[in-house]
């Protein structure tokens, strides 16, 4: 399945991963039966819940992750969406767990711990609750920092 971005350029699959080359997506399908989040879905759902935030770009995130689709928000926010199906009240409490710990271990460890500022609410085009954390710049776990380690 082919989208249009709000910005014109085309994404398919799933979960729309961003490349080095801005004309180039990757589908990537982790799970089956697995939720589908595009820009527009996220710009939507930020302009619905949080208005504040409605002008600021969206674009993918490259992520090795494999339960949550990711997208900047501006240059300061990270949006976080689970892609696995599951009931609502269940995907609350997870990410409000996730939340909670981020948030104890703010400033207790000697890494940058992401911090949770937001939960948005099911809507339009995307049935699950969702995170906003700010963005934390730098290299991921499974960057070239530490696959020396391995």
């Amino acid at each position: 399945m082919t989208h249009t971005r709000r910005d014109g350029s085309c994404a398919q699959g799933n979960a729309v991963a961003e490349s080095r080359h801005a004309s180039q997506t990757v589908p990537v399908t982790m799970h089956p039966d697995q939720l589908e989040v595009t820009v527009d879905t996220a710009a939507d759902l930020v302009a619905a819940q949080f208005p504040e935030w409605r002008s600021l770009a969206i674009r993918p995130v490259t992520s090795y992750g494999t339960v949550n689709v990711l997208f900047r928000l501006g240059e300061e926010l990270v949006l976080r969406f689970p892609v696995e199906r599951g009931e609502t009240h269940r995907k609350r409490a997870w990410l409000e767990a996730e939340a909670d710990a981020a948030r104890r271990l703010l400033g207790r460890v000697p890494v940058p711990t992401p911090e949770p500022l937001a939960l948005g609410e099911p809507g339009r085009g995307y049935p699950l609750p969702w995170a906003v954390y700010r963005w934390l710049p730098g290299d991921d776990a499974g960057s070239r920092w530490c696959r020396g380690l391995l």
